[in-house]
């Protein structure tokens, strides 16, 4: 029999970025057992978002994506945004649990927060595109600011 956690880390996870009026929420995903590489995890929730405003530099991304981290909840690991030569690296937050047994093994749930600039360059990720080069985040910023500005002065 599996025993499930109670106020689970997803649905803490969830809570947390419902409730920050800068977050927006692209897409949630749930995989598991069948969706997944046997021996790793049993149940994987993905929470893909952007910054309400569109934000273009390493830094400030980078604090924007430590400050979702939910006060009850133990970050397990991080993968910094950074720059690679030429391309950006998107960050992620990653929770870990074991969320109950079976026949003496241990059933294990990664939670992970997946962050993008903007809803463009997300779903620019969506189709497979790992990084983007430092050329096209100039772009976005250079893009959005116009806009900003022209929609300021309406």
């Amino acid at each position: 029999m599996v025993e499930m956690v109670e106020d689970d880390i997803p649905t803490k996870v969830r809570k947390a970025l419902e409730g920050n009026p800068n977050v927006i929420i692209i897409e949630e995903r749930k995989l598991t057992d069948v969706q997944l590489r046997p021996g790793f995890w049993n149940e994987m929730f993905i929470f893909t978002i952007v910054p309400k405003q569109g934000l273009y530099t390493i830094e400030k991304l980078q604090e924007f994506m430590m400050n979702l981290i939910p006060d009850d909840v133990k970050l397990s690991e991080k993968n910094n945004f950074e720059i690679t030569g030429k391309k950006i690296s998107f960050g992620s937050l990653h929770f870990y649990e074991v969320i109950g047994e079976v026949i003496g093994e241990n059933k294990k749930r990664e939670t992970f927060i997946k962050i993008y600039p903007d809803s463009e360059i997300a779903e620019k990720k969506q189709e497979n595109k790992d990084s983007i080069s430092s050329f096209e985040m100039s772009k976005y910023e250079l893009i959005m600011r116009r806009l900003f500005v022209w929609f300021s002065y309406k």
